[in-house]
């Protein structure tokens, strides 16, 4: 056995496509390796099903050498994860803290828009499938009642969850695509440019607002400072140090 603390990141979907949205958990990888921490990434597939990747995840954690596990979920990660507990949350014995950083817990009204026949999502998909991503995963996301991502999230007693997310306006977005999603999904409700804020006020956990931050946690401000803060607060409620 290793044992000592790890820093285990469930990465976003298409991670390894969009590198540069921070979807890998890039970011995260280097502050926990700053506080001479363990780090590891969790080889999910980047356009896997919750089923796949919750499988994948529960794998790792059953074969995880390490005596305390510090898990980091992005976007869909947090999905895969939800679907990991609901499935087996005897796995997550060592995990004492899980942090969801822009986690999808419920889906999004998004996933039906991009699947869509209107023109725009018809040639996004389009584009992908000439990069070779199908990006027919997003029925995974699809934010209604009865579907994949409408169950209760019910933790173990001693895991404990931070979420963090960002609050941005309409002016936060950094590109066109950012834009144009941010404005579809305004038509629900305010948002972080993926996500309804309003589903945050369902899950459990301690709630970490970002304001200006993004779905992928792109900010103005470089947000090292505040990614120290919350990987402090994990390990140190973790009881974990480095390995």
């Amino acid at each position: 056995m290793r044992g000592g603390t790890v820093v285990a990141i469930a990465p976003a979907a298409l991670y390894k496509q969009y590198r540069r949205s921070g979807a890998d958990g890039s970011r995260i990888r280097e502050v926990a390796e700053g506080f001479g921490l363990a780090v590891e990434t969790i080889p999910v597939k980047p356009i896997g099903s919750l089923s796949e990747n919750a499988s994948m995840i529960l794998q790792w954690l059953r074969n995880c050498e390490f005596d305390n596990v510090v898990l980091v979920s992005l976007s869909k990660g947090s999905s895969d994860v939800k679907k990991a507990l609901t499935t087996d949350s005897n796995a997550f014995r060592k995990v004492s803290v899980w942090v969801s950083v822009g986690g999808l817990l419920d889906g999004t009204p998004l996933a039906r828009w991009i699947l869509s026949d209107e023109r725009i999502p018809r040639a996004f998909r389009a584009l992908h499938r000439i990069r070779g991503v199908d990006l027919h995963f997003f029925e995974n996301l699809d934010r209604r009642a009865r579907g994949p991502l409408d169950f209760e999230l019910v933790l173990p007693p001693d895991l404990r969850l931070i979420h963090i997310v960002g609050f941005p306006l309409l002016e936060h977005a950094n590109n066109w695509l950012a834009r144009m999603l941010y404005r579809k999904l305004a038509e629900h409700g305010p948002n972080d440019g993926f996500m309804l804020l309003e589903d945050v006020s369902r899950w459990p956990g301690a709630i970490y607002p970002v304001w200006g931050a993004d779905h992928y946690f792109r900010m103005g401000d470089d947000p090292r400072a505040l990614l120290e803060r919350v990987m402090c607060v994990a390990v140190e409620v973790g009881g974990g140090g480095g390995s």
